[in-house]
């Protein structure tokens, strides 16, 4: 599977590299700028994060991809389960 590019943050002027935040137990997804890219190193630092709070069915977060005007979000949601 390829690994997810970064995505350019006009408004902001910066390079952001999703990602899951293994650590967390309460769903939130990273964003982390890229402030080194050559064919050396990478490296980058947290700027923020993603939290399920636009729904109420939302457990969580687990990464974004956003290409042109598509933006992509993989999430975790509550679902109810009728049991026979």
């Amino acid at each position: 599977m390829p690994m997810p590019m970064p995505m350019e943050c006009v408004e902001m002027g910066l390079w952001v590299d999703p990602s899951s935040l293994q650590e967390s137990r309460d769903g939130r997804a990273g964003l982390n700028e890229v402030t080194t890219l050559s064919t050396e190193r990478y490296e980058e630092s947290p700027v923020g994060q993603i939290e399920p709070k636009w729904s109420n069915n939302l457990l969580g977060v687990h990464t974004l991809n956003h290409r042109g005007r598509l933006t992509v979000i993989d999430v975790l949601q509550k679902r109810w389960r009728w049991r026979r």
